[in-house]
């Protein structure tokens, strides 16, 4: 489902539900839903961004507010 997202977009989402698929594997299996989504799985993606922003890598600005 990653292709609705700009290319720019793609490749820090990938890295992200990689960064997920880790945890999962490693860290907690069967992590409860509410957690995940509000703990790990934010955490793997703020992570990603840091990443993006600290190593100058670009994304698309404002593509969200516009497909909200």
């Amino acid at each position: 489902m990653l292709a609705f997202y700009p290319p720019l977009w793609q490749k820090p989402l990938d890295l992200a539900k990689a960064r997920w698929q880790l945890y999962v594997t490693v860290e907690n299996p069967f992590p409860p839903l509410a957690d995940a989504l509000k703990g790990a799985c934010q955490e793997c993606l703020f992570e990603t961004l840091v990443y993006y922003e600290d190593n100058d890598l670009e994304v698309e600005a404002d593509y969200y507010p516009k497909h909200k």
